[in-house]
């Protein structure tokens, strides 16, 4: 996302309530993820949060992310940074087991 946009998703409160969880480097805001300082925290990225204004999330950015578990989009449509080799790059989420039918109760016999 681009650096006016990361107080307007994340304002300091939430900040605050993230950084309890997680790592946050507040002085990587990738607007260029050929960058070679960003190229080098997406080498340690395990999630990466994007919003508006992110740069294009192509095969080459998931590429220099080989700890990336996760892309979490804080706001708007993600069909503005992905491509279709991009969102099939990872291997796709485990798909739960289809529902076990409920067996129909036993109707007694006359």
């Amino acid at each position: 996302m681009t650096a006016p946009n990361v107080p307007r998703v994340f304002p300091p409160d939430l900040l605050a309530a993230l950084r309890e969880h997680v790592d946050v480097d507040p002085a990587v805001v990738a607007e260029d993820l050929g960058d070679p300082r960003v190229r080098e925290a997406l080498a340690r990225t395990e999630v990466l949060i994007t919003g508006w204004g992110c740069p294009l999330l192509d095969r080459a950015a998931l590429d220099a992310a080989p700890r990336l578990r996760a892309v979490l989009h804080a706001a708007g449509s993600v069909k503005g940074f992905t491509t279709p080799r991009s969102s099939s790059a990872a291997s796709p989420s485990p798909r739960p087991p289809p529902p076990t039918p409920c067996p129909s109760p036993s109707t007694p016999s006359p």
